[in-house]
């Protein structure tokens, strides 16, 4: 058969497929060679960190994880009981992957524990500018113009924070 393939991989003794250097590839070319660009997975990482929290003096509890496949990275951050903080500067959050500038910017999904929504106030957003790691939250207002989320906007001094987002990184 002109289009046979040779399995070149092997399953080691923990019952796992080891695929030698190149990665996986999920695309084949018009010719049949497999060799289309960006049909290759040869990237997967998962892994923890420990979200530094730009904001002044602050206590609490910060982790996060992550899973990269790819060029796609989804984050997931947990903090609680923040206290202590002495600056009214909006929240921000280094992350451990700067994402790729090719789509200038990145939001997700947030959840405030004890945030005051002023009355013209409609929903919190996170934000990353491309080529940073930095993360930012914000309100977005009812004109269309945002602000950002800074410690004095909370109700109660022990904050929880819980996020997820998704970057391409380069």
């Amino acid at each position: 058969m002109s289009n046979a393939r040779t399995l070149a991989s092997t399953i080691n003794s923990s019952s796992q497929i080891v695929v030698p250097s190149g990665g996986v590839n999920f695309g084949t070319g018009t010719d049949g060679t497999g060799t289309v660009a960006g049909g290759v997975l040869d990237d997967y990482e998962e892994g923890s960190f420990s979200p530094s929290l730009s904001v002044g003096a602050a206590s609490g509890t910060a982790s996060g994880r992550y899973v990269k496949v790819g060029n796609l990275v989804s984050i997931f951050v947990y903090i609680a009981g923040i206290t202590d903080i002495t600056s009214s500067n909006a929240f921000q959050l280094t992350l451990p992957f700067t994402p790729s500038n090719a789509l200038n910017s990145y939001s997700g999904s947030l959840m405030c524990r004890y945030l005051v929504y002023g009355s013209s106030s409609k929903d919190v957003v996170t934000y990353i500018d491309g080529n940073t790691t930095a993360l930012r939250i914000y309100l977005l207002n009812s004109g269309g113009s945002y602000t950002g989320i800074g410690y004095n906007d909370f109700s109660s001094t022990n904050i929880g924070l819980r996020l997820n987002i998704n970057l391409y990184v380069d």
